[in-house]
């Protein structure tokens, strides 16, 4: 298998590229050939229950920390493409069991499973949410909420969302791509999703580009992603980061590019 980490975009008809880190690209590629269903499972329940050890900091050594951020890196990209495709109604308007961390000195560098907590209005206090409409359960807390039978569902469809990323992988191990403007594919993306109505997906891609965007309404979501140049310069002055933000980004672009050359949306 190729050792390509380079990946090719378009920036003003100009070609540009940006580079992911070879271990995570070998991590990806290794997972994707390797994982069958049965293997899968262990590894999503297992980087569930890690989430326990995190949470309380008990995970000290630095190889089974990059571990579990590799993991959850993983899991929130078979996550997008499964909340992308409307695979995933377990997890209702919520944005899912990943999140998108906030940034350090400017960047999204770091997926971990979402610790469903919010900063409550009255008392401004951080607590857990209470599973109301307007309160979403996330994460390993709405995970363990659900009933056996669709937490075995929400396994399946992460489970399933590995072979079209296998596929997309060899596209992109391989150069069988049309290039493609990111940002501009961003923007159709989330016209798409407003005449789907796919407000959670909105919800989930705001936290790509913005630190804190559960302060912000869908409305103000939305503006965000109107905005080429805003969305430019968070691509190229590394808010958005190569293995990550840009990675995930440039993988549902491919996704989408697929899904309408298939005729799947």
């Amino acid at each position: 298998m190729t050792d390509t980490s380079e990946l090719y975009i378009l920036d003003n008809l100009q070609t540009k590229t940006f580079k992911v880190n070879n271990k995570l690209w070998n991590y990806l590629n290794s997972l994707t050939t390797n994982l069958n269903t049965n293997k899968f499972k262990y590894y999503f329940k297992k980087t569930m229950s890690m989430y326990i050890q995190f949470k309380s900091n008990n995970i000290t050594n630095q190889n089974k920390l990059s571990d579990y951020f590799r993991r959850c890196q993983f899991l929130s990209i078979l996550q997008m493409m499964g909340m992308f495709t409307n695979s995933l109604p377990q997890f209702g308007t919520s944005t899912g069991i990943i999140k998108i961390s906030p940034s350090k000195d400017g960047k999204k560098n770091c997926c971990i499973i979402d610790d469903s907590t919010i900063i409550d209005k009255d008392t401004n206090e951080i607590r857990d949410t209470n599973g109301s409409i307007d309160e979403h359960h996330r994460g390993h807390r709405l995970f363990n909420m659900l009933s056996t039978d669709y937490q075995e569902d929400v396994i399946l469809v992460f489970d399933y969302m590995i072979h079209y990323l296998k596929n997309l992988l060899v596209f992109m191990n391989n150069k069988q791509y049309i290039m493609f403007d990111p940002i501009y594919m961003m923007q159709q993306i989330v016209h798409y999703c407003v005449s789907k109505n796919m407000v959670h997906f909105i919800h989930y891609l705001a936290s790509e580009i913005h630190d804190t965007s559960y302060s912000l309404s869908y409305e103000e979501k939305l503006n965000l992603f109107k905005d080429y140049d805003f969305l430019h310069n968070l691509w190229y002055n590394n808010f958005i980061t190569n293995n990550h933000g840009k990675l995930r980004i440039f993988i549902l672009c491919l996704f989408y590019i697929y899904l309408i050359n298939s005729e799947k949306i």
